[in-house]
């Protein structure tokens, strides 16, 4: 094979392509006059092509043979053929045209894209990114949608059918693609209700299964049970609020963090150790220094004493020291957090709260209980010189649980506020009349328990109930069924919120008394003057 021959084989792109002949195509000669309906037909549907140029540098053209149909060397190198058309442009280059038929077809390949340039870039089409703050049921996807992470890409995804009350199917999920496949169901699973949910408590830290309820019901228009609901918001507050077995871990960190902060508190753990592993938490006991301070300075020396149940993952009880200032508000003293309410948790509180306060026979405190396990007896051993009262409400519904009189039971709140011995004998006379029962079941009780006639004139208090207490466990229900270490932070922020909410309204009062105190003081001498 000459040179001729290997030039046309690498320049055949440029020749003239002649097309086959087909069947039942009439020659060029015959008129349309001449032709068929038939033929006719056929040449109007029959598609020609579109000529398409391609411009050659002068080089180019002179090295391009022309070669027939039957692929047989035609011209000489430089030489034209007669039958192929060449138009002559300004610069002299050569124009080869050939016939396309695929140049309508609506093909486009990467390979024919040039560089973009810079001023390009200007002018590119940019995909909508994908707006992360969009609320629940404006979610809308768009062709060439941007998501920042595949993670926000299904969470949205979800939304979207959550939503439309349908369930979605992935069938393939890789790194950079995702199929899926839409059902006919529901698919608010618990991860889903624990997603929205960790969004609410940012803003409702104290909310509840009900409320939770309420909100995914109005909110995102989907009905869930109540055992998904519960076990969705407990996962929803171990993420807000970090899980409640770690929280054991950083009690040290965080009662070191009190007597930084606050010198002079007590904070006191105490455990049980064990040889092959880490020790178990058993008791905390916290006690600020302005609650001891604040107590001693300004404060009734009547103490209120008082336990209940922690609503948290791993229970326990809540033990604590309850005074009341000179506006008859409850002024916490100290708290803690025990296994169990018996006589050896109380018997360990009342020694530190003891260490704390001073000895009882300089100070002259006075305690009030609702005559709890084991209290009774840890209160003597640890301070016997103390009086100890007891709360007359309970005392009045365990007597009612057995005399169901009317008659007789306001006949024990009458022996209960007599101011006199004598006033207090003469009402007991008149239970024993009406029913001996009744009598003999007061006898039980030490009068200077829970009558006034008989009460220590120390504090300057005739409380006859334990209200400091059960205010104080009322206001903190919320709080109890957090993990510990949220929960005793929640009990620290609650008690300096109620003393600076204390101080700034004794500030305003400009008498001698306290308002509460003025008020009473003032009823008194109305009621005189009638």
């Amino acid at each position: 094979m000459d040179a001729g021959q290997k030039c046309t084989k690498k320049r055949s792109c440029v020749r003239q392509q002649t097309p086959k002949k087909k069947k039942n195509v009439p020659p060029s000669g015959i008129d349309d006059e001449e032709m068929s309906p038939r033929t006719k037909k056929k040449k109007a549907k029959r598609y020609v092509g579109r000529k398409r140029k391609h411009v050659l540098s002068q080089q180019e053209a002179d090295n391009v043979p022309n070669t027939g149909p039957s692929g047989d060397q035609g011209n000489e190198p430089g030489e034209v053929d007669p039958n192929d058309e060449v138009r002559d442009k300004p610069n002299s280059d050569p124009v080869a045209e050939e016939l396309d038929s695929d140049l309508d077809k609506a093909y486009q390949s990467e390979t024919f894209n040039s560089p973009i340039s810079s001023s390009d870039e200007e002018h590119k089409a940019r995909y909508p990114d994908f707006n992360e703050d969009a609320e629940y049921g404006e979610v809308q996807f768009q062709v060439g949608q941007h998501f920042e992470t595949m993670a926000i890409f299904k969470q949205a995804l979800e939304d979207y059918f959550v939503y439309e009350g349908k369930e979605l199917m992935y069938l393939k999920n890789e790194p950079k693609r995702i199929r899926a496949r839409n059902l006919s169901s529901n698919m608010a699973d618990r991860a889903w209700v624990t997603s929205k949910l960790v969004k609410r408590l940012v803003t409702q830290p104290l909310m509840t299964p009900k409320e939770a309820l309420e909100h995914m019901n109005q909110n995102y228009n989907v009905h869930i049970h109540y055992r998904m609901i519960y076990r969705a918001l407990r996962a929803a507050r171990e993420q807000t609020i970090g899980k409640e077995r770690e929280q054991y871990g950083k009690l040290h960190d965080y009662l070191n963090e009190i007597h930084r902060s606050n010198p002079g508190s007590t904070g006191m753990i105490d455990v049980i150790p064990r040889p092959d592993s880490r020790p178990l938490f058993n008791r905390l006991y916290i006690s600020l220094d302005a609650c001891k301070k604040g107590f001693k300075a300004g404060c009734r020396h009547l103490i209120g004493l008082d336990g209940c149940f922690l609503k948290g993952y791993f229970g326990g009880h809540l033990l604590s020291a309850v005074g009341q200032d000179v506006n008859n508000s409850f002024f916490v003293i100290a708290f803690a957090v025990v296994e169990a309410e018996n006589t050896d948790s109380w018997k360990w509180f009342l020694s530190i709260l003891h260490d704390d306060l001073g000895p009882v026979a300089t100070n002259g405190w006075n305690f009030m209980s609702d005559q709890q396990k084991g209290l009774a007896k840890a209160l003597h051993e640890v301070m016997p010189q103390a009086y100890h009262r007891n709360c007359v409400l309970h005392i009045w519904k365990n007597f009612i649980k057995h005399f169901k009189d009317k008659h007789t039971k306001g006949l024990v709140w009458k022996a209960d506020k007599s101011t006199t011995m004598r006033e207090f004998k003469d009402n007991m006379e008149l239970v024993k009349k009406v029913n001996k029962d009744a009598w003999e079941y007061l006898q039980k009780f030490d009068p200077g328990a829970w009558t006034k006639a008989y009460f220590s004139h120390g504090p300057k208090c005739d409380n006859i109930t334990n209200n400091m207490c059960e205010v104080w466990n009322a206001k903190i229900v919320e709080y109890r069924e957090k993990p510990i270490l949220t929960m005793c932070e929640e009990f620290r922020s609650y008690i300096m919120r109620k003393m600076a909410g204390n101080k700034h309204r004794l500030r305003k009062c400009k008498g001698k008394l306290a308002p509460i105190q003025q008020l009473r003081l003032d009823e008194y001498i109305s009621e005189s003057n009638k």
